[in-house]
This record gives C-alpha cells, sequence and structure tokens, in this order.
C-alpha cells in the first residue's frame, strides 16, 4: 500500500494554520463546560424562586 507524506514544509505550514483552531475549540469546550455548571448550579434557585431576575 502506497502512503503519502508530506514535506516538512507542508506540515509546517498545516500546523501553523490549524494550531489556532484547534486551541480555540479546546478552549470553547472547557468555556462550555464551566457554563453548564452555572446553569446547572442556578437553574434550580431560578426555577424555586429563590433567585429573581429582573
Amino acid at each position: 500500500m502506497m502512503v503519502l507524506v508530506p514535506d516538512n514544509q507542508t506540515l509546517s505550514t498545516f500546523s501553523e494554520i490549524t494550531q489556532p483552531m484547534i486551541q480555540m475549540l479546546v478552549h470553547n469546550r472547557s468555556e462550555n463546560i464551566y457554563l453548564q455548571g452555572i446553569r446547572d448550579s442556578l437553574l434550580p434557585k431560578l426555577l424555586s424562586g429563590e433567585i429573581e431576575i429582573r
């Protein structure tokens, strides 16, 4: 089976392009988990009337 292996320049260019996207995906995933925790702790308090929204 023949496998194409890109040269180092192509790999470097690919990495430069994709690295910021991967970092953003990781950051967004982390932020989503944090926000889900806030939602899960606030929602019961809102529904019970313990916290009011003005």
